[in-house]
């Protein structure tokens, strides 16, 4: 009995590898299908708290129709703040996606001098 077990445990761990890396493939080809500059969109969203009050602002970058980085925080920063500003979080959101067409459609990274260069309100 213990050789199927160990068999059976063998061949679902394998499929869910499988399966992990599968999902991870596609989406990298999404980074790597940038053709012009209609593909790549950034969105600004509201942050509300439990009482529906807003505290901030996020933003989401599309290629196409699918969404590929969701950033409802400031980057570079320590803690977990969002952007005080509709103007901020465009501002990194577009920053985010030329860094995305220049550096050969790698995630974007952004820098603290980045943040004070475009004077964003920590």
């Amino acid at each position: 009995m213990s050789f199927y077990r160990s068999f059976f445990y063998t061949f679902y761990s394998s499929a869910l590898l499988f399966i992990f890396f599968f999902f991870i493939s596609c989406g990298q080809d999404k980074l790597n299908t940038i053709e012009n500059d209609n593909d790549l969109t950034v969105k600004a969203y509201q942050i509300k708290d439990s009482s529906s009050r807003v505290i901030g602002w996020g933003y989401d970058i599309y290629l196409k129709d699918n969404r590929i980085i969701h950033q409802p925080i400031i980057p570079a920063i320590e803690g977990v703040k969002p952007f005080k500003t509709l103007v901020d979080a465009l501002s990194i959101g577009n920053l985010s996606i030329s860094k995305m067409k220049k550096g050969n459609n790698a995630l974007p990274t952004i820098s603290i001098k980045e943040l004070d260069s475009l004077k964003i309100i920590r």
